[in-house]
């Protein structure tokens, strides 16, 4: 199939190209710069791809980019936590979702693969998260955007659209061409010499590879609207810690945090960011709500009929802090199992 990807040179669409390569299928990089796609190549090693310049907000370019093409994969989105980015993102990620998603339709692709996000059906209504739970009324600003970007592709599917719909929880791994969210998140939260261990919630980890093949296991026409929960590997707090202890050879010192008082310092970060524009907190309080109320995600759908078995999360870590040390974007001190490559 001919298979348009936007985000491409981003995590997940990086992967995805290198995934849809493997499995013979045409790559069509749907990007801004050609420029960053040539160093996603040589930063993954795959064969140079088609691509079409554009922006997904801009729908011209976007009906350009999709025709001819088989099927759509859809990674592009803006991720902020900061308050301050709220107007910015919903305009970029609901204006996106819209032309995209419609384009692809209008072109007869099959399938559309919209990539979501369990944000998207944050907070939970009960101790699993699935992928057809009802879109719940957010309270912050990322998990409303994501919702309104669902509330479209949910739309297109009971119109009988055959959109397929991905909800990863954090997207984890090697090889990144641009800036790693999950690393450099970790090594911020590290800083102080100290892993923090929340008393609720908890968060889930799924590869970027086991993501990749499980869109492009999608990549069936004539099956019609479809949704996968794809959270990953969830863990509470103190096994968190476990993780990053394997995963870096070192056995990091840990502080026990009430989750009131992670979601109270999140609350404050905000207000305070919303009278600085020039202030980021540390932490706000749409990301400490998801570190406090996560649950874990019903992936079985996707296991079954996808037949994606997703690889161990000690070894997507382990890949993710050695290729990190191996890049010098990870202190070798705090990763002495790699310290050594």
């Amino acid at each position: 199939m001919r298979v348009l990807v936007t985000g491409a040179t981003g995590f997940t669409g990086g992967h995805t190209l290198a995934a849809l390569q493997r499995s013979g299928h045409e790559a069509v990089a749907f990007v801004r710069s050609a420029d960053k796609l040539a160093h996603l190549v040589d930063t993954h090693g795959f064969e140079p791809v088609e691509h079409m310049v554009g922006d997904i907000t801009d729908r011209p370019s976007v009906d350009a980019a999709v025709e001819g093409c088989d099927a759509v994969i859809h990674t592009a989105a803006t991720v902020s936590f900061d308050p301050n980015d709220a107007a910015a993102m919903a305009a970029t990620n609901n204006v996106g979702v819209w032309a995209v998603l419609n384009a692809a339709v209008a072109a007869g692709c099959d399938p559309v693969v919209h990539v979501s996000s369990t944000s998207a059906l944050f907070p939970p209504r009960g101790n699993v998260m699935r992928a057809d739970d009802p879109i719940p009324e957010p309270k912050t600003d990322y998990a409303r955007s994501k919702a309104q970007c669902e509330q479209h592709a949910r739309d297109l599917q009971e119109q009988g659209h055959p959109v397929v719909i991905f909800y990863p929880g954090g997207i984890a791994g090697p090889v990144d061409a641009g800036s790693h969210v999950l690393g450099d998140a970790w090594r911020e939260a590290l800083r102080p010499g100290w892993v923090p261990v929340i008393t609720a919630g908890g968060t889930s980890y799924i590869d970027a590879r086991d993501l990749a093949d499980a869109f492009v296991a999608a990549l069936e026409p004539d099956r019609g609207p479809r949704r996968y929960m794809a959270g990953g590997t969830f863990v509470n707090w103190h096994q968190n810690a476990d993780v990053l202890d394997e995963a870096t050879g070192k056995t990091w010192k840990r502080r026990t945090i009430p989750s009131r008082v992670m979601e109270t310092t999140g609350w404050i970060g905000d207000r305070i960011a919303r009278l600085r524009s020039d202030w980021t907190p540390p932490i706000g309080y749409e990301a400490a709500m998801t570190m406090t109320r996560s649950v874990p995600t019903d992936d079985s759908p996707l296991h079954a009929e996808l037949g994606i078995d997703y690889r161990p999360l000690d070894e997507t870590m382990g890949d993710m802090i050695a290729w990190l040390v191996a890049q010098g974007r990870w202190a070798p001190e705090d990763a002495p199992r790699w310290s050594d490559q």
